[in-house]
């Protein structure tokens, strides 16, 4: 298959095609074509495979246009070849193509760009010919459109799936309860094979009623309806946007391009400004808060801005300070190496705060921070073998001790990298300290994974940056994904380094960005819901159609 180019819709890569491709090493590009977006959802899967199994990642990728891929995703992967092309393709053959022909064929562009259909002669003539729509007009003509397309997808019974969905949003009282927006619908006695009675739409309003086989009535804003489409680029814009922001990974060279600093007194009084973080947060993974009072209490109230401490055994704020006697290696003056923290929790702390009191006037002190997801996926890419190793191995992590009286014995196993259950990267565990004396695995197994941590511990050494925080400044970093450090220091009698620590859980910042996210927007919760009316969205929405009535 050497040099060869193979075309064809999603329709003709069945999965018996898809393997053979990747056997064949030498095949040097693939085109994928999906014109209609009923092929998109099985396109993406077909590529995802691509990129994931294919030995060689240099040797392929080549998206049509008319596949919804997120740019910025596409443009991160490396050594692709970025082809756009506005063709359509039906071939399922097989075709060699010279350098010379392939040019001609297929436009090279450095960003993959939506492809603009150039409108002929005769049209550019005809549409001089139109008036312009007013700005109402236009609206209209575009709902218009929408339902127009709604009715043909239900005349042709492409709704299936959200009919049965759909009908669990029934406004009825036996089927939704208004006050805590949840559904109550009871399973057991539920009809799966319900169907559409009867459609209807209120183009003023933009609504659509739907009447059920068994009597139940539901409305749905087209709004609504858009947004919960199955189509591939809707999910993957929910998911990657507003269920969690997309990652942006750096690297030692890139991290002061997307390091982002915020006042702590706008985090506390201004809600835009602490969204913006909270975002920042979650896509860089780390950020650094100034001007915070001199006060060890200040993480408390910037967390209490968010939604609560995550408390542990080592409680809820916690002083580093270098002290004798102590349980935990962090509270020595010596180096620290790159780790995790608490990888011995099965539900570990998300967020880490540190504040900055007091920093040594020593050389050392220094603050190491290295991005644990840009070195997964670099070993996913590079090492596979070893990056397997790393994801299936299950490690002891263990803490023991004492801390205000109170004894601890926490242990939890974990690979080094965690994946989800679409095998993506989702989680970082390690740390030396924390390694426990039991290695609960085969023996055979045992010099593999050494051999995959010894490359993982080079690789987040090499990545890792190197800075120093001022007192004033509270470093915030994604425990799940950054590993952090320090550099060894010497406390002085007037001098001695002085920080305090608290928690964040995922879970409450994730919930308290999508509150703010939607208080700013006020455009994609579904509106029907909002009996209760929090953010005014169904307030401004009857004011809309009352000024449109006017008119």
């Amino acid at each position: 298959m050497n040099g060869q180019i193979i075309i064809g819709t999603s329709t003709s890569i069945s999965t018996l095609m898809i393997d053979g491709i990747i056997a064949a090493t030498k095949c040097k590009l693939l085109v994928l074509d999906a014109v209609k977006e009923k092929f998109w959802p099985s396109l993406n899967d077909v590529a995802e495979k691509i990129i994931n199994q294919m030995p060689n990642k240099s040797d392929i990728l080549l998206f049509s246009s008319t596949f919804p891929l997120n740019v910025k995703e596409f443009l991160k992967l490396p050594r692709l070849c970025r082809i756009a092309t506005n063709e359509c393709t039906n071939c399922m053959a097989t075709k060699e193509f010279t350098g010379k022909m392939l040019r001609e064929k297929f436009e090279v562009v450095k960003e993959l760009k939506e492809c603009k259909v150039k409108k002929t002669k005769l049209e550019s003539e005809a549409g001089k010919d139109k008036p312009k729509l007013t700005k109402l007009e236009s609206e209209a003509e575009n709902r218009k459109r929408t339902i127009t397309k709604l009715q043909k997808e239900v005349e042709n019974s492409k709704l299936e799936i959200i009919e049965l969905e759909a009908s669990f949003f029934s406004s009825c009282d036996k089927c939704f309860h208004s006050g805590s927006m949840s559904r109550i619908v009871d399973w057991s006695k539920f009809d799966v094979n319900v169907k559409i009675k009867d459609i209807s739409f209120n183009d003023l309003a933009a609504e659509l009623t739907i009447k059920w086989s068994d009597d139940h009535r539901s409305v749905h804003s087209l709004n609504w309806l858009k947004e919960r489409s199955f189509e591939y680029a809707n999910r993957r814009e929910y998911l990657d946007t507003f269920y969690r922001p997309k990652k942006t990974l750096w690297n030692k060279d890139g991290y002061s391009q997307v390091l982002d600093r915020y006042q702590f007194q706008d985090l506390i009084h201004e809600n835009e400004a602490l969204r913006s973080w909270l975002q920042s947060l979650s896509k860089n993974g780390f950020s650094i808060i100034e001007n915070t009072p001199h006060s060890e209490h200040e993480c408390r109230k910037l967390s209490n801005r968010v939604a609560f401490i995550r408390k542990t055994h080592y409680g809820e704020e916690f002083t580093v300070q270098a002290k004798p006697n102590t349980s935990n290696v962090a509270y020595l003056s010596t180096p620290l190496q790159l780790h995790t923290d608490l990888p011995y929790y099965g539900y570990k702390p998300g967020v880490i705060l540190l504040h900055c009191l007091t920093q040594t006037k020593s050389s050392g002190g220094a603050n190491l921070l290295s991005d644990g997801f840009l070195i997964a996926e670099r070993m996913k890419l590079d090492w596979e073998k070893y990056f397997e190793v790393l994801t299936t191995t299950l490690v002891d992590w263990y803490d023991i001790g004492e801390e205000d009286g109170n004894q601890f014995y926490s242990v939890h196993r974990a690979p080094v990298i965690s994946l989800d259950h679409e095998g993506n990267v989702d989680g970082i565990n390690y740390s030396v300290p924390q390694r426990d004396s039991r290695f609960s695995i085969s023996i055979d197994k045992v010099d593999e994974w050494y051999k995959a941590k010894a490359k993982f511990v080079e690789l987040i050494h090499k990545e890792a940056v190197t800075f120093k925080t001022k007192p004033g400044e509270i470093l915030t970093f994604d425990n799940t994904r950054c590993l952090h450090g320090r550099t060894g220091y010497t406390d002085q009698k007037n001098n001695t380094r002085h920080l305090i620590g608290a928690y964040l859980d995922w879970d409450e910042i994730y919930s308290k960005l999508r509150v703010l996210t939607l208080a700013k927007q006020k455009s994609t919760f579904p509106q029907h819901l909002y009996w209760n009316d929090p953010f005014g969205m169904r307030n401004e929405r009857k004011m809309e159609i009352r000024q449109k009535m006017s008119i």
